[in-house]
């Protein structure tokens, strides 16, 4: 008989080769990432069904909001009821979008941060874990396939979302350090305003280079960062 073993992250799983025991555990609990005889005890049947999530906001166009200082601009976009949002981490706290239809957290400190104090509309998104808060819906294995992996950071994890809704085109509010470190403020004053602390640093190189593998999976002319795009011309005296 198999004997499973408990690790030090609290996965389960067992080194040999049993694939009645290896198909029992698949119905049952959530595969960790990585390919190998490593499950996380949470049951299946409470994760987000990967089915339900492919296709169901075909056509529409997306915003993807960071926490970077461009963030402020989303008020500059048109959209309509159709447009989707996806927050990364605390900018599911900003007041400035219309809406929230989906948050994305992979880091537990964050995910506490903002389990509870989403707008009631948005459904929260975070890798499975066995004791994530109430309100936060966990991402079964499926999700983290291929190079992704919980720990690479939600920015990618976001894109990845976003092409699995099937949206058409989707606008980065937010990335300012997609291009470069930045400098000064890395936060936008609006996440800021909410409690979070700013970075010491704007150098997101290694999340940059997910987020470019992410987006290769897109047409050019799908994509758009805002913090490129020319802040629009106001008359002296008016606000925009």
């Amino acid at each position: 008989m198999t004997k499973i073993r408990t690790y030090p992250d609290g996965t389960i799983g067992f080194s040999t080769s049993d694939t009645e025991l290896e198909a029992h555990l698949d119905r049952t609990y959530v595969r960790a990432p990585g390919g190998e005889r490593r499950w996380i005890k949470v049951e299946r049947d409470s994760t987000a069904d990967l089915s339900d999530l492919v296709g169901a906001r075909a056509g529409c166009a997306c915003v993807v909001l960071g926490k970077g200082p461009s963030l402020e601009r989303v008020r500059e976009l048109e959209f309509d009821e159709s447009t989707v949002f996806i927050a990364i981490n605390e900018a599911a706290l900003s007041k400035l979008p219309p809406r929230i239809n989906y948050a994305i957290a992979v880091d537990r400190h964050v995910i506490d941060a903002i389990a509870g104090k989403t707008r009631p509309e948005t459904i929260t998104l975070a890798p499975a874990a066995p004791d994530l808060p109430a309100g936060v819906t966990p991402l079964g294995g499926g999700f983290w396939q291929g190079g992704m992996r919980p720990n690479m950071g939600c920015s990618p994890a976001a894109l990845r979302l976003a092409k699995l809704l099937g949206v058409r085109q989707v606008t980065l509010v937010g990335f300012d350090g997609f291009d470069g470190p930045t400098a000064g403020q890395v936060y936008a004053p609006s996440i800021l305003r909410s409690g979070v602390t700013d970075r010491d640093s704007g150098d997101f190189a290694v999340v940059n280079g997910a987020i470019g593998e992410e987006l290769a999976a897109w047409p050019a002319d799908a994509v758009t960062f805002l913090h490129r795009v020319p802040k629009p011309r106001v008359p002296k005296g008016r606000r925009p």
